[in-house]
């Protein structure tokens, strides 16, 4: 066990002690800033602050996101000079003069990686919402409206669990293209503005790298290619209502496909603009049969969003599935089939589509098959409750088949943990899914953190939960909540193990954080055995950054104690230049096998407020590392995002 003497995120007004929780609870990501990293724009003619998405550590704050009105002109002060390019966590600098009327929402951060020139000066009406980081890159605010997501029911019938099984291999090395299925700019959809930023990182640290995001519409045709350089080890940012302005680049959703000259990962932030919700998605793997746990339609509540991409040089063929999933499966529909040109996308809404129309409310799982070349899926699932002020979105990557395992490590989970307030509680949902034709025995352990923010009976424990049956082709909503089938004591966190009766059992699960039931929401895959490694990148982290802070948990996947280290590099705004930064008294430490170790900025010596950048986690034994970034006041969604291994 390692003790940690780092307490959990929390936002920094809390009181001493009770200031840094678990900073991966509320890790939302926020975009902002106008044309520069995260300012979004209403709709043609106006821009709007985004807010920043929510910690998977802490509940982040929903936040206030200006709009870019109508008037939101590029005066002739306003001059984007296509030389100074603020990178999205990148302030505008004094050539991007945001008048009054631009608010910077804390919500809306603008992430390094989103680089919009300073020299464009936003005026007044555009807002300059700092959470607007494109998030990684991905600012997209989604208008697309995921419509209220699945909601996490106790469906999973517990069954006796299984230890003991091996890794399965699975990871790949990262190959120098990377198809990103969802980007929107400035998409107006249900009445909601949607923008996107994306963070493309360099994950060579030894030779810079060029490369080149190419755009394409729905029907495979390219409609702009946007060329980056990136230092060994940077991220920078392409925040896509900047390129409105620089290169008339139409309000509209894309897809993506990044090619360099070096290996790249890359994450995708988008925010609703109006209805403050935020979520990132990350580096996404190519499949032909790929798998979404989640998806769901509750007219009222929640339905799902699912973007599928050819990833491939040749047109492929695409269907899907919709699974019922719980205790007695059935297939509830077929999707498709539809052809897509290569670099093609199509988007497939729970509550819209007519094959679906006649299920009325469903909750199941969605299996994407293709023919002819890989695809890559990404899924947004959106609130749509109207008496919340904020309503969240949650997003995350479809698995391809090959990826399922006989064991699965998710580095957070929580159960009644307090976040902000002491009436404000954070719980975790695990989405399971049982890809095959025979019934799966599924055992999950928690491993208490030793952080002296969790209660003390939660402190360096071991817990069960009730045993998991999974039918073939089912699925099931496993909680952590209290109450939810396991021994988890109140006010309580650290890593999560799960485990089938045997290598042959192999399943796939989402995991769902929630604050105050579902008042905020992100979301993440869980990682198979097999795929963690020993270098780790992040393309953003920062502190007190357009008011948003990230919390890093890292998981020790190893079967011995792990030496663990972190390396910072802090962003300059206006050059996209990395700095190192030396001499931090904390960056290294031992982690017990199973166990997660957090580092939160404020706690970290060498990083000053207002500081944003991209880290790399080093260890002697396979790691998992999980970002979480958020608002410090609670009035925006979080976003979290998997780091990417490098080897």
């Amino acid at each position: 066990m390692n003790p940690s003497s780092l307490p959990v995120a929390r936002p920094a007004w809390k009181p001493a002690g009770k200031a840094a929780g678990l900073a991966l609870a509320c890790l939302g990501l926020l975009m902002a800033g106008t044309l520069r990293v995260g300012a979004m724009p209403d709709d043609v003619g106006r821009s709007r602050a985004q807010r920043g998405p929510e910690t998977g550590l802490r509940a982040s704050a929903p936040m206030t996101t200006p709009t870019l009105a109508p008037t939101v002109t590029v005066t002739p002060t306003v001059t984007v000079t296509p030389t100074v390019t603020v990178t999205p966590t990148v302030t505008v600098t004094p050539t991007v003069t945001v008048t009054p009327t631009v608010t910077v929402t804390p919500t809306v951060t603008v992430t390094p990686t989103v680089t919009v020139t300073p020299t464009v000066t936003v005026t007044p009406t555009v807002t300059v919402t700092p959470t607007v980081t494109v998030t990684p890159t991905a600012t997209a605010t989604v208008t697309v409206t995921v419509t209220p997501t699945a909601t996490i029911t106790p469906t999973a019938t517990i069954t006796p669990t299984a230890t003991g099984l091996e890794p399965t291999p699975t990871r790949t090395p990262l190959p120098p293209e990377i198809s990103l299925p969802f980007g929107a700019n400035m998409y107006l959809y249900n009445h909601d503005d949607v923008g996107t930023g994306i963070q493309v990182q360099n994950l060579d640290r030894t030779r810079p790298a060029r490369f080149e995001a190419t755009l394409y519409d729905t029907t495979g045709a390219s409609i702009l290619d946007i060329g980056k350089d990136a230092a060994p080890g940077g991220a920078p940012n392409i925040y896509l209502p900047s390129h409105r302005f620089l290169d008339g680049l139409l309000p509209g959703l894309y897809a993506l496909r990044v090619r360099g000259d070096r290996p790249l990962g890359a994450i995708v932030r988008t925010d609703w603009g109006r209805t403050k919700g935020s979520a990132i998605y990350s580096y996404v793997t190519p499949g032909e049969t790929v798998v979404v746990p989640g998806f769901v339609n509750r007219p009222g509540d929640r339905s799902s969003l699912v973007s599928i991409q050819n990833s491939g040089d040749q047109p492929a063929e695409v269907s899907a599935e919709l699974f019922s999933g719980q205790s007695d499966p059935r297939r509830l529909a077929q999707l498709g089939p539809y052809t897509l040109a290569p670099g093609a996308a199509l988007r497939l809404h729970a509550n819209l589509e007519s094959a679906l129309q006649g299920l009325g409310a469903f909750e199941g799982w969605l299996r994407i098959n293709a023919t002819g070349a890989p695809v890559a899926v990404q899924t947004f699932v959106q609130t749509e409750r109207l008496e919340q002020s904020v309503k969240p979105v949650y997003g995350y990557e479809g698995m391809p088949l090959e990826s399922a395992a006989s064991e699965l490590l998710v580095p957070l989970f929580r159960s009644g943990q307090r976040v902000f307030v002491d009436s404000d509680r954070a719980d975790t949902s695990l989405y399971l899914v049982n890809p095959g034709d025979e019934a799966v025995e599924v055992g999950i352990r928690y491993f208490g953190t030793l952080n002296t923010e969790a209660a003390p009976a939660c402190r360096g424990g071991v817990f069960q939960h009730q045993p998991v049956r999974l039918a073939p082709l089912g699925s099931a909503v496993v909680q952590q909540r209290q109450g939810g089938g396991h021994d988890i004591p109140l006010d309580c966190f650290g890593s999560m193990v799960i485990e089938t009766g045997g290598p042959d059992q192999k399943v796939l699960a989402m995991v769902l954080d929630q604050t105050n039931t579902d008042a905020l929401l992100s979301a993440y895959d869980a990682v198979p055995a097999g795929a963690p490694g020993v270098e780790v990148a992040l393309p953003l982290y920062r502190r007190e950054h357009f008011d948003l802070t990230t919390g890093i948990q890292v998981m020790n996947a190893g079967d011995a104690p792990a030496r663990i280290e972190i390396a910072f590099a802090s962003t300059d705004a206006a050059t996209d230049r990395s700095t190192p930064l030396l001499g931090c008294t904390s960056c290294v430490q031992t982690v017990a096998p199973r166990e997660s170790y957090t580092w939160w900025p404020p706690l970290v010596n060498v990083i000053r407020p207002g500081t944003f950048g991209s880290a790399v986690v080093t260890s002697d034994q396979p790691v998992v590392a999980l970002v979480i970034d958020y608002p410090m006041r609670r009035q925006v969604d979080p976003a979290a995002y998997l780091g990417i291994t490098t080897r």
